[in-house]
């Protein structure tokens, strides 16, 4: 399991109370993007564990960022009768398709984004 010395020494940003909650939320998502396969995974006993504490890490920040940004604000205005274009760049689906690019990243080739019949 992730421990918080571990994740600031991977590059985490959170504080030491938040930890707990952005880790199980992390969790979630990864389980969920894995179809359950995460949580069943011991990758701390794998040759890949490195890459599950750094992808874990990033999510937490991801997360995180999600969290403190959520104000979706104008990106753009323009008044030739109109136009404004939002800032995108925290919503939930902007932030689940950066959670698949890493997972993608991170887990190719080790058989936990595999959607198959086991």
């Amino acid at each position: 399991m992730l421990t918080y010395d571990k994740y600031l020494e991977l590059g985490g940003n959170l504080e030491e109370d938040d930890f707990p909650l952005f880790l199980t939320h992390a969790n979630m998502k990864l389980d969920f993007i894995t179809a359950n396969k995460w949580s069943e995974f011991d990758y701390e006993n794998s040759d890949i564990a490195l890459k599950c504490e750094l992808l874990l890490t990033k999510v937490m920040n991801l997360l995180q960022e999600q969290d403190t940004q959520k104000r979706v604000g104008i990106k753009s205005y323009s008044n030739g009768i109109e136009s404004i274009q939002y800032d995108d760049t925290y919503t939930d689906k902007a932030i689940n398709k950066q959670i698949k690019n890493l997972c993608v990243e991170y887990l190719n080739g080790t058989g936990l984004l595999y959607r198959g019949v086991k």
